[in-house]
């Protein structure tokens, strides 16, 4: 099981973070490292954990994830390990396969099987009909209802909303945040109103970290396939429910989420909550 990211990411380590670019030389070491021959790699969209390429390999198309940096390496690990238990519990249906992960000096790679097919995000994009709409929401809906159903735990003492806290005050005092992410209020204010509005929730469960329609494919089977692992975390499911909660038109789109969802009923006070602590913990 993984552990939350408030008991692996040490003060020292957040401190110590900077935004490494990857060159050309580091790209050209992993595809050698790696036996990829050089020259075949397609850059895809990249995210805050890693730069990502497609390549093939033996026939197979692949995904190559690069992280540069304790810190990144460390994030890119941990999706590596979760990608490896879900597969071995069986839910391989619901994220690509693992083929490797490896460290080299400063950097450290893995790789994937690519999924053929569209992500919701585009998908909805030329979808109108409300029903048609709806179902596929309420499909993502199922998608993170399972997520959040494989490891679930009771965290009495309300450990990992102190841990959260912890990394977000460190986040701020070391200038990792994004600036635009605070257009309306200081990180100051945002964090000083965390602090003194904290929910009482005790149920914690397997987090996404990152879960938008962007990280979500439908392939050629219509499976829902869950991309980005970076942020996983064992943390309050609202915390996912709050990331996915701008991405709905209207409330007919989030209707049809929470039928699939089920676990739970929709609460406004926590989606703003957990919306505002994304701000500080997915740097």
């Amino acid at each position: 099981m993984v552990k939350s990211r408030y008991k692996v990411f040490s003060p020292l380590e957040i401190k110590g973070f900077r935004d490494e670019k990857i060159s050309l030389e580091d790209i050209d070491s992993v595809l050698s490292e790696a036996l990829i021959t050089k020259g075949i790699t397609t850059k895809l969209a990249g995210g805050k954990v890693s730069n990502v390429y497609s390549f093939f390999h033996d026939g197979q198309k692949r995904v190559l994830k690069i992280s540069k940096g304790l810190y990144r390496i460390n994030e890119l690990k941990r999706e590596a390990d979760i990608l490896r238990l879900l597969v071995k519990d069986n839910e391989m249906y619901i994220v690509p396969e693992i083929r490797c992960f490896k460290m080299l000096d400063n950097i450290g790679y893995l790789i994937e099987d690519f999924i053929n097919g569209v992500t919701v995000r585009e998908k909805l994009r030329t979808i109108m009909n409300v029903l048609e709409r709806q179902d596929i929401w309420e499909k993502v809906g199922q998608v993170l209802s399972r997520i959040h159903g494989l490891y679930k735990l009771v965290d009495k003492n309300g450990e990992w909303l102190e841990g959260q806290l912890r990394i977000a005050e460190i986040n701020m005092k070391h200038a990792i945040l994004d600036s635009c992410e605070f257009q309306e209020q200081s990180p100051e204010e945002m964090l000083k109103w965390l602090k003194g509005n904290k929910p009482v929730q005790n149920k914690v469960c397997l987090l996404h970290g990152d879960f938008r329609t962007k990280n979500i494919m439908i392939d050629y089977k219509e499976n829902m396939i869950v991309l980005d692992w970076g942020f996983v975390d064992v943390g309050d499911p609202y915390y996912d429910l709050a990331i996915i909660d701008y991405y709905f038109d209207d409330d007919k789109d989030r209707q049809g989420f929470y039928r699939g969802y089920k676990c739970c009923s929709y609460d406004r006070a926590l989606i703003d909550y957990y919306v505002k602590m994304s701000k500080f913990i997915n740097v």
